[in-house]
């Protein structure tokens, strides 16, 4: 875990490379690119220089020739020839002070007049380059647009021969009034030295180089009718050092001709670079020294303080003194933090003894202990009740425990670490003396303030005597269970003998009506024969001792009880048919009993009266509970009861016993929709969880 310290130390570090990143990065784009557009204008103006100076040698050279072809004297010696002319005026040193390398008298025939080379550099006149004197003699559209009285000068470009800056002038008079009577051809090299006086003249080096159309640079397109622009600049850094400015000079045809390119030092880059970084260099100075200062008043007024506070915390937490305040120096923050650090403290303190009161004076036996189950709280019941003192046990483990019987402490353990929720539990235990005690353990998560598992502390009750009151307890209703299961056996029994011997009575009987009168008598004592066995069976088979043995499980009983009426009938279940909707659940004997001579009394008049002339039928019998109310329906879709039938003035045996138990048990409903349908509605009192076992 960081430190506040580093973390401030890094969060300077990093904020002093964000600045110096960003300022870098922003100078790179802003001042750098700003230093390269000025070192880009300024190589661009440097070419512009090279294109005037070329601009006013052609403007020159096309003076030069004005001054000449406008002559009347050059006009009539075009016509005549005469060598007079050629004598005064055409010797070495004027041509040679003309600055002229070829110097051509063209008449309107194309015809080559006279011609004059000079050597400028070596001041001799030398042969005519016929080659060339061919290919200017050869531009036809030069000499009409001259014939037009056009002046014409640019720059030409032939095999074997330096680039030659020309100028076409028509021969006019002196007046400059015509017809021109053929053109005046001047003519000067761009030889390496005319190309080192354009350098110097424009304080940079040139070097030629010949152009073809495929590596001339595209130009913006003019305007239609516009003039063309002759030359067209490219500045491109070449390299780090180097910026190279390249001027491209088209031919008089307006073909791409010549480049001059010229390679300038990058100094404005370089001082821009250079400037930028000891800017750079100042601003991580300034941003050391601010960080510096922050971290000493940090660390002056905030770290150290700070950090005196954690220690008398930390010395506080070793000792668990927490009478012990927090001091510091100061009225701020800081301070205020350590009141109420103090207040905190106080409040602990204050905890702290009333959770000793509440421990020491606890009856109840309070235990603590780690996360590796060493005690490290014992009060003083836990000492009467096991027999150890504190100091025996502070440190150790649990003492206890049984060994041999550990089990629910080793499931309490595994639950303290793994499980959301930790239940209470019992477990045998062992005092001092060996004898054993049982204990009922409510345990809880100790939870320390970093939100971490610190241990457990378990409030324990002794349970001994209750226990063995329990026992005793159930050791006497098992007993009182037993007799009672005698009880319903012997009933039973006993309801069975009766039904026989009415049964042996019924065999010496002749009388039809005496006969069936014994019989439903019989039906009476099988539906409580039925009950006493059900409630025998039940109270053979519940192993829960805390529940009633005079429930009788309504699903159960009814299904017997009426599978019983069908069979003293001897009814064909396939053509009589029954539908039973019983709800599954419990009810008390004094319910039970009514409940099946009803439904015996119901059913056997449906099975004797409903469905006579018929061969089939169905009945239905509905028990339903809602809450502590129950619905008994009864029906039948036989020829249903008489129209005049009452049953209040009844004279059967059968619907008398009915009216009675229905006015036992509630109210009691007839219908003769459909047939036959009695409705019983009465309340119980068995309780939901009684009521609703299964």
């Amino acid at each position: 875990m960081k430190s506040l310290r580093t973390k401030i130390f890094l969060a300077l570090i990093l904020t002093l490379c964000v600045v110096v990143g960003l300022f870098y990065y922003f100078s790179k784009r802003l001042i750098i690119r700003e230093f390269e557009r000025l070192e880009t204008v300024e190589a661009a103006g440097a070419m512009e220089r090279v294109q005037n100076i070329m601009d006013q040698e052609l403007e020159a050279i096309l003076s030069t020739g004005i001054d000449w072809g406008f002559w009347t004297e050059t006009y009539d010696f075009v016509s005549s020839g005469d060598e007079a002319y050629i004598r005064e005026n055409l010797d070495d040193q004027t041509v040679l002070n003309l600055g002229m390398n070829l110097l051509l008298y063209v008449n309107t025939r194309g015809e080559l007049v006279h011609g004059k080379a000079m050597d400028l550099e070596r001041a001799i006149s030398t042969d005519l380059p016929w080659p060339l004197v061919v290919s200017l003699l050869n531009q036809s559209p030069l000499f009409k647009q001259n014939a037009r009285g056009e002046l014409i000068s640019g720059l030409l470009l032939h095999p074997g021969t330096p680039p030659l800056l020309v100028a076409w002038v028509p021969i006019l008079k002196g007046d400059r009034q015509g017809p021109s009577r053929g053109s005046l051809i001047l003519g000067k090299y761009l030889t390496e030295s005319f190309l080192g006086q354009i350098s110097r003249m424009a304080k940079v080096d040139l070097f030629p180089e010949t152009m073809d159309e495929g590596s001339y640079p595209n130009r913006k397109e003019s305007e239609p009718g516009a003039p063309q622009d002759p030359g067209h600049i490219l500045v491109e850094a070449a390299s780090p050092e180097v910026i190279r400015g390249t001027l491209f000079l088209d031919d008089l045809n307006g073909n791409p001709a010549l480049a001059l390119n010229a390679e300038i030092p990058r100094e404005i880059s370089r001082m821009g670079r250079s400037a930028l970084l000891r800017f750079l260099l100042l601003v991580i100075a300034m941003t050391l020294a601010v960080s510096l200062v922050v971290w000493i008043i940090l660390e002056k007024m905030i770290l150290s303080r700070l950090y005196n506070i954690i220690d008398q915390i930390t010395g506080i937490r070793k000792t668990k003194n927490s009478a012990v305040p927090v001091t510091i120096s100061g009225n701020d923050e800081l301070s205020l933090l350590a009141r109420s650090i103090n207040g905190m403290l106080a409040a602990i303190h204050e905890s702290n003894i009333l959770y000793q009161s509440l421990i020491e004076s606890t009856p109840l036996p309070i235990v603590a202990a780690d996360t590796g189950g060493r005690i490290t709280e014992w009060n003083p019941a836990a000492q009467k009740t096991f027999g150890w003192s504190r100091d025996e046990v502070l440190g150790r483990h649990f003492p206890f425990i049984s060994k041999d019987q550990s089990d629910p402490f080793d499931e309490f353990r595994e639950n303290l670490i793994t499980s959301s929720r930790i239940p209470p539990f019992e477990a045998p235990g062992i005092r001092k003396d060996k004898t054993p005690i049982e204990l009922s353990i409510y345990p809880s998560r100790l939870i320390s303030f970093d939100g971490l598992i610190s241990g457990s502390i378990l409030v324990m009750t002794d349970i001994t005597k209750i226990k063995n009151r329990n026992r005793q307890l159930r050791r006497n209703l098992s007993e009182k269970e037993m007799l009672l299961r005698e009880v319903h056996h012997r009933i039973k029994n006993n309801l069975q003998a009766i039904s026989s011997i009415l049964e042996i009575q019924k065999i010496h009987l002749d009388n039809p009506q005496m006969t069936e009168v014994f019989q439903e008598s019989q039906n009476r004592i099988h539906s409580m024969a039925i009950i006493h066995e059900e409630l025998y069976r039940s109270a053979d088979t519940d192993t829960d001792h805390s529940r009633s043995g005079l429930l009788v499980n309504t699903r159960n009983y009814i299904s017997r009880l009426i599978d019983q009426i069908f069979l003293c009938y001897n009814v064909d279940r396939t053509k009589i048919l029954l539908e039973l909707q019983v709800d599954n659940f419990y009810l008390d004997i004094d319910i039970a009993i009514p409940c099946a001579l009803i439904i015996n009394e119901l059913i056997s008049n449906s099975l004797k009266y409903a469905f006579d002339g018929r061969d089939r039928g169905r009945i239905q019998v509905v028990l339903k509970r809602e809450g502590d109310s129950c619905r008994l329906r009864i029906s039948d879709d036989g020829t249903g009861l008489p129209e005049k039938f009452s049953l209040e003035k009844s004279g059967s045996l059968g619907l008398i016993l009915v009216r009675s138990l229905a006015e036992q048990l509630g109210t009691m409903k007839v219908s003769r929709e459909g047939g036959a349908i009695f409705v019983f509605e009465f309340r119980i009192s068995v309780s939901e969880t009684v009521a609703s076992r299964t």
